[in-house]
């Protein structure tokens, strides 16, 4: 199975980026028309996150959404592997190209939080060859895979710590070192790492990882990477000072604030088909550390 994976993402590779969005799109209509799963989820959670819309409104922000995830599931071709011409060309920088270049060597390190919003994928080719950066990733159930897609997220520069002890030591000294470190904000956290905090109105488990990772010198930023006409749109902003709370539900919920506002710019860009509401019960394997209740930077 994952072979068969890697030879389809390849074959995509072969596309133009144009094409392989029209693909995208035509499965996300057929998925949405034959209400497949993630069809399903989406459409639970936007009536969750968007009780104001009638459900026509609601349906079609649902199609729109299914077909930009199968979107994204169809760039990844061009995404692992475009040359850097290709990704020169395709890739733009809209906001807060100097705070980009600042990070490069600030002291404390940069805390950079990217959503399930646009590809953010694309930030392994966008910032890895402008500044050290380290990003904590969870190795995928499939371990066939985790070869393929650390070598291609992994071949301008960026580093990858898995979302281990050994992960977290790895970022702890990059930040220290003032390099960059980037996280998944909107992630489903264990019980044990979480606080509860209001996302699109809505009391969710949020993680704590992205608060306890930051030093008294630290700064925040959130990096987006949005789908635009003909290739991406890279914004960079700095996170409100709320998210240094000690009060990790006040941390908590200035990020889950700042990932709505990213959100909101185009609603259909977010995959909504993750089950952001849904708690998530304890896996087994490496557990990441619960630091309790006082921050350790």
């Amino acid at each position: 199975m994952a072979w068969i994976v890697i030879g389809l993402v390849r074959v995509l590779g072969w596309l133009p980026l144009s094409w392989a969005r029209v693909l995208g799109g035509a499965a996300g209509r057929l998925g949405w028309s034959l209400r497949v799963p993630a069809a399903r989820v989406t459409d639970a959670n936007l009536a969750l996150c968007f009780p104001e819309l009638d459900a026509r409104a609601r349906r079609d922000l649902g199609r729109r959404s299914l077909m930009e995830t199968c979107r994204l599931g169809c760039e990844s071709g061009f995404v692992w592997h475009a040359s850097r011409d290709a990704f020169a060309n395709a890739l733009r920088v809209v906001e807060g190209d100097a705070l980009l270049e600042a990070a490069r060597s600030h002291r404390g390190g940069t805390l950079i939080l990217s959503p399930h919003w646009g590809n953010w994928e694309v930030l392994a080719f966008a910032l890895g060859p402008r500044m050290p950066i380290t990003f904590l990733y969870d190795p995928p159930k499939v371990r066939a895979l985790e070869a393929s897609i650390v070598r291609a997220r992994t071949r301008w520069g960026l580093a990858l710590a898995p979302l281990d002890v050994g992960g977290l030591r790895q970022v702890r000294r990059a930040l220290a070192a003032g390099d960059a470190v980037g996280v998944l904000p909107d992630q489903t956290p264990r019980p044990d790492a979480a606080v509860r905090a209001p996302f699109f109105g809505v009391d969710v488990l949020t993680m704590t990882l992205a608060r306890r990772l930051i030093g008294p010198e630290t700064q925040v930023l959130m990096v987006t990477v949005r789908r635009s006409p003909g290739g991406f749109e890279l914004a960079c902003e700095r996170v409100d000072e709320a998210i240094r709370s000690e009060d990790l539900a006040v941390s908590a919920t200035a990020m889950n604030r700042a990932v709505e506002q990213a959100v909101r710019r185009d609603p259909a860009q977010y995959q909504w088909e993750y089950k952001r509401f849904r708690e998530r019960r304890r896996r087994g394997g490496p557990k990441v550390p619960d630091e309790g209740p006082q921050l350790r930077q």
